[in-house]
């Protein structure tokens, strides 16, 4: 909760109780979200021109780079932008690690986006691996 209240999330409803495994224990409807690594994000980049989605803040933006032709909408302001991001086409979204990766990723999903892939490891990974980043 409280990494929600930080990216601007004071709204909340409530938590699940017991958390995910009560949930699959229920047998109720999951959703999944798709992942990749940095590696394979920088191999599908080399073929084609993927809408690639940098959720962190700005200013971890700037001051770390990110990966050339990202957009950038924060995850915390992500529903207030979505006629930003093509809904009909893949959308890699990234952040420093995964967790804002993986929130935005739901969102995305919970609005109709059926293509959504969260690349593991985030920036992290991708600037370890060596691959260029973009000021």
């Amino acid at each position: 909760i409280s990494q929600l209240f930080r990216m601007g999330y004071d709204n909340i409803a409530g938590i699940l109780a017991g958390g995910i495994g009560r949930w699959y224990n229920s047998s109720r409807e999951i959703g999944t979200i798709g992942t990749c690594t940095a590696r394979e994000l920088k191999a599908i980049c080399e073929k084609s021109k993927p809408f690639i989605l940098d959720v962190r803040n700005i200013h971890n933006r700037s001051a770390v780079g990110y990966i050339p032709g990202s957009h950038h909408v924060y995850a915390g302001q992500l529903e207030q932008h979505l006629p930003e991001i093509a809904v009909n086409e893949p959308v890699f979204v990234y952040c420093e690690a995964g967790n804002k990766g993986s929130l935005a990723s739901s969102i995305l999903a919970r609005h109709g986006y059926r293509c959504v892939t969260n690349v593991l490891g985030g920036m992290t990974a991708w600037k370890q691996a060596g691959f260029p980043t973009e000021s």
